[in-house]
């Protein structure tokens, strides 16, 4: 070994920080995760610098986490934390302390120990919360369920990080008023990103059910982006909520010939799938998506959505509830559940599973779900009032309209009534 390499080694120590980031940069975690051990245990004199020890901590705790060793990662980072608050000049330390912290939280919350990574988070001062911890911590709202925190906490993130793009998308599938968050992006994106600005439009025109304008916003990004997977996914939702289902079945055809490992919208796809009856492809689809994540609340719904259309509607109501494990606020999930439930005759728990799907977004399916629910246990005034609500929701959607028609047909003078609608 040269003369500079012995000095390195010494200075560093049983095993060097240089060692242990070639070691996790060729992915050789549990090696990485041996020799660190070693490191941290070793008795030295004089002793290192707080900043080796803490640098040390840190790539311990990554090495661990690639080791599938999580809750050893967030121990090491406490003992990081710990070191550093105990040190003299800790006040200048408090930027890098509050990093840890935020490590923390992310790898709690990717452990789905949420209530633990949010107490872990209240160790961070409001004004000292970044971008990516405030993101995370809406994450951590949306899964609990907590939609009012969640849009707080995406909101700042808009403003601290204005190209973290999944906070306006979340906000905008909350139901988040587009203009607004158009007007904030418009005066804070130079011209050359000015197409996320049009795509936060087609988005915001999307979760209005303003479906036309959407799809014309849409085809623009087309014309510059062509084959993009999240534009594409957005065509296809469109054109389904404009009813043309061999139209949107073609776009999802393609969106998953292009992008195979593409999984948001995917639960959209299987339900087109299942409109037409092809059991062969619904049934590639669904193992082609467990085979890529199992993770995900669209897999298991495109599980159910099969199983549903073989007749095992008691297996698919488990796929169902599955994917509801995974993300009790995916909608889709809460209306294919409310379906099934229809199907098995268990009315009472179809309209509330129905009515968790109208919570979330106010949409066409929603609505027509709880109409569906409330006509068969034969609560005709409650469906007319969520008919009136529908309309006025939607007061230029015929769809409305007909959801209003089918109610009062159930009245005894109800043809009459639906003729004077028309």
């Amino acid at each position: 070994m040269s003369a500079s390499g012995t000095s390195h080694a010494a200075a560093d120590g049983a095993v060097s920080l240089h060692t242990l980031k070639d070691l996790i940069d060729e992915r050789l975690f549990a090696s990485a995760v041996t020799l660190a051990s070693f490191a941290v245990s070793e008795k030295r004199k004089p002793e290192p610098s707080i900043h080796f020890q803490v640098k040390l901590r840190e790539l311990f705790a990554t090495a661990l986490v690639g080791n599938g060793e999580p809750l050893r990662a967030v121990a090491v980072l406490q003992d990081a934390v710990k070191q550093l608050s105990a040190s003299k000049k800790a006040s200048e330390q408090l930027s890098r302390i509050n990093k840890l912290h935020t490590r923390i939280v992310s790898i709690l919350a990717e452990n789905n120990r949420l209530d633990d990574a949010l107490d872990q988070a209240k160790r961070i001062s409001a004004t000292m919360r970044s971008a990516g911890l405030l993101a995370t911590l809406a994450e951590i709202y949306h899964k609990k369920g907590n939609r009012q925190q969640a849009i707080d906490c995406y909101k700042q993130v808009c403003y601290k990080q204005p190209y973290a793009i999944q906070a306006p998308l979340a906000l905008l599938s909350y139901g988040y008023s587009p203009s607004s968050l158009i007007e904030h992006y418009r005066a804070n994106l130079d011209e050359d990103h000015a197409w996320i600005v049009t795509f936060l439009q087609a988005l915001g025109s999307y979760y209005e059910s303003k479906h036309k304008v959407s799809l014309s916003l849409l085809d623009d990004l087309l014309q510059r982006f062509p084959d993009n997977e999240y534009v594409l996914r957005f065509v296809g939702e469109c054109i389904v909520e404009q009813t043309d289902m061999n139209g949107a079945l073609e776009v999802f055809e393609k969106l998953s010939s292009l992008h195979p490992f593409f999984v948001d919208g995917m639960d959209t796809y299987a339900s087109l799938l299942k409109f037409v009856s092809n059991r062969s492809g619904l049934n590639r689809l669904a193992m082609r998506l467990q085979g890529i994540t199992t993770h995900r609340a669209e897999v298991w719904l495109a599980v159910a959505m099969y199983l549903d259309l073989v007749g095992q509607t008691q297996r698919a109501l488990g796929f169902a509830e599955k994917a509801l494990a995974i993300d009790g606020q995916h909608r889709p999930a809460h209306l294919v559940r409310g379906m099934l439930l229809y199907d098995m005759d268990n009315v009472d728990e179809g309209i509330k599973a129905f009515r968790a799907a109208y919570l979330l977004r106010k949409d066409f399916q929603s609505f027509q779900g709880l109409i569906d629910g409330k006509i068969q246990s034969g609560k005709i005034l409650e469906a007319l009032a969520v008919a009136n609500h529908a309309q006025q929701v939607f007061p230029e959607n015929a769809q409305a309209l007909t959801l209003l028609g089918s109610v009062l047909s159930h009245y005894q003078d109800g043809k009459e009534k639906v003729r004077l609608l028309c």
